[in-house]
């Protein structure tokens, strides 16, 4: 048996290999369009709750960035109550020192004229003393210049 390829029997065969690869491709392009399809499809998932995740994360962060600048103007407020500025000390300490360094002057004179006092007391205990036994010389001399 043999065969002959005539001119229709080739325009038959080449017309059928030619449709076979068309249909080859056109199954091959449909399962790559397919594979893609799903492949977006998974992309617009991940990208939907992805979207959805930092959603959520924005609105717990500006919750919580509310609830920090409401704190933050609570310690504001009671800033002043509890805490004294650098300045404010610094002229505190400096009246207390300047009070301090009066009373230290003021004591200084204070000893100063105690010293003094004692000083004039025991000049004129010394005084006294003196004055007591010149009166009681005197007095003995006249004693003794009366009875001879």
């Amino acid at each position: 048996m043999r065969m002959e390829l005539t001119a229709p029997t080739t325009l038959v065969l080449l017309v059928a290999v030619v449709t076979g690869f068309w249909a080859l491709a056109k199954i091959l392009i449909a399962q790559v369009f397919r594979q893609l399809d799903e492949r977006f499809a998974a992309q617009e998932t991940a990208r939907s709750k992805s979207q959805e995740h930092w959603e959520l994360r924005f609105v717990h962060l500006e919750t919580q960035s509310k609830g920090t600048e409401k704190e933050l103007l609570l310690l504001r407020g009671d800033l002043p109550n509890l805490y004294v500025r650098r300045e404010d000390y610094i002229r505190g300490q400096t009246v207390i020192e300047s009070k301090l360094d009066s009373l230290h002057g003021e004591r200084d004179s204070y000893v100063r004229r105690e010293d003094h006092i004692r000083s004039e007391t025991v000049v004129h205990a010394k005084l006294d003393a003196l004055a007591k036994t010149l009166i009681m010389g005197k007095q003995n001399d006249q004693s003794t210049t009366k009875h001879p």
